[in-house]
C-alpha cells in the first residue's frame, strides 16, 4: 500500500511544481505590469539616495517631505514620468511664501486659452512673466496642496510670488478662494523668462531630470520659511 501512495505522491510531484511555476509566472508579471506604480522610478538625483535626501528633508520639516514620502508608497497612484524626480529635486529648494487667488475662463477678461495658446484647465497657474517663463512648475501648499504648471499671465499678477490659480468651470470655487496670503510653495523648475509667449508646443511635457543631473535652478538650501514681500 505504501508504495502505491509513494508512487502517486511522485507522479503528482511535476504537476504541483507546474502549479507553483505558473503562479509564480503570474505575480511577477503582474508587478512588472504595475512597476511604475509600486516601484520608486528613480534611486538617486544628482547622485544622492533618494531615501536619504528624503530623510533630511523630513528631519528638516521640509513641506514637500510628506508628499515625496507618499507618492513614493504609491499612495497617490502612477504619476507622469516628469513629476516624481522633479517633485523628489524639489526636497533641495527652499520653500518661499506667496500670495494666490483663483480665476476661471469665465472671468472678465478671461478666454478659453492661456498666454501660451493651451486650454484653461486645472493645474495650470498664471504668474508674473517677468519672473516665471512659460512651463515652469511649482508645487503650491494647502489649500491647493498640487503641482501647478505656469502657463499664463495676468494684468493683476505682479511680482515673484503671486500666483492665480486655475479653477476651471468653477467660478463658485474661485470666489471661495479668494485672496490667500502666506501661502507656503516650493519652486521646482522655472524656465527663462519671455517678453512673447509662443505657442505651447505639441505634446509638451516639463523635463524629466535623470540621476546624475543637477537639480534645476539655486535654492537649494532648506531653511526656515519666511514671508515674501507683499
Amino acid at each position: 500500500m505504501s508504495d502505491v501512495s509513494d508512487k502517486a505522491a511522485t507522479a503528482w510531484r511535476p504537476v504541483r511544481v507546474a502549479i507553483v511555476a505558473l503562479w509564480l509566472c503570474a505575480v511577477v508579471a503582474f508587478f512588472g505590469s504595475h512597476a511604475k506604480a509600486l516601484i520608486p522610478p528613480i534611486q538617486e538625483v544628482a547622485g544622492i539616495s533618494v531615501w536619504a535626501l528624503l530623510s533630511k528633508a523630513e528631519q528638516a520639516q521640509h513641506p514637500l517631505a510628506d508628499i515625496v514620502r507618499r507618492v513614493l508608497d504609491g499612495a497617490f497612484g502612477e504619476q507622469p514620468a516628469w513629476k516624481v524626480p522633479m517633485l523628489v529635486n524639489g526636497l533641495r529648494k527652499e520653500p518661499l511664501r506667496a500670495t494666490l487667488t483663483g480665476y476661471t475662463e469665465f472671468d472678465p477678461g478671461c478666454t478659453t486659452r492661456t498666454a501660451w495658446g493651451s486650454r484653461v484647465r486645472l493645474g495650470i497657474v498664471a504668474a508674473d512673466r517677468r519672473y516665471w517663463g512659460p512651463g515652469s512648475v511649482i508645487w503650491i501648499g494647502p489649500p491647493i496642496s498640487q503641482t501647478m504648471i505656469v502657463e499664463d499671465v495676468g494684468s493683476a499678477i505682479k511680482g515673484p510670488h503671486r500666483f492665480d490659480v486655475c479653477l476651471a468651470g468653477d467660478p463658485a470655487a474661485a470666489r471661495a478662494l479668494g485672496v490667500q496670503r502666506n501661502i507656503v510653495y516650493v519652486p521646482l523648475h522655472r524656465e527663462p523668462t519671455r517678453r512673447h509667449w509662443s505657442q505651447k508646443p505639441t505634446k509638451w511635457h516639463p523635463p524629466i531630470w535623470k540621476p546624475g543631473i543637477p537639480a534645476p535652478g539655486s535654492e537649494t538650501q532648506m531653511t526656515k520659511v519666511e514671508p515674501a514681500p507683499s
